[in-house]
């Protein structure tokens, strides 16, 4: 239990570091140096679905969980502490990561999503300018 309780409080003083630095620096996290194979591999998988248009983007707030689902490559993926879960129709993966490497790819997970929701947003807005010159010719 002591154990556990260590190992939560010194992964969030990591994280609160790694997080604090970049916005102090203003710059964007990079890829880290020191990275496993299975670390490699996981990442590439997750940021190759990651950028997909079909890929379906959620995001726990409460946890700070990432997920992705592809229906195309009948994919799963959870982004979660210090972990990737990979899960296909037949067999799921578990791939332990470092938090520099977790705060990347929750970095990179937030920008897909703020361009997607900039995207949404674009696209409604200019159905509501093209329905409202529509309703102003109606008018006249």
């Amino acid at each position: 239990m002591k154990r556990d309780f260590k190992h939560k409080l010194k992964r969030f003083f990591k994280v609160l570091s790694i997080k604090t630095k970049s916005i102090f620096r203003k710059q964007k996290i990079r890829y880290p140096k020191n990275v496993s194979e299975n670390e490699k591999t996981a990442s590439s998988i997750f940021l190759k679905i990651l950028h997909e248009p079909e890929t379906s983007l959620y995001y726990n707030p409460e946890t700070h969980e990432c997920y992705l689902k592809s229906d195309k490559k009948h994919l799963y993926i959870f982004l979660e502490s210090c972990n990737i879960k990979i899960i296909n129709s037949k067999y799921g993966y578990d791939t332990k990561i470092s938090v520099s490497l977790e705060s990347y790819l929750s970095e990179r997970f937030k920008h897909e999503s703020s361009k997607r929701r900039n995207l949404f947003k674009q696209e409604v807005l200019s159905k509501v300018q093209n329905s409202l010159n529509h309703t102003l010719d109606k008018i006249k």
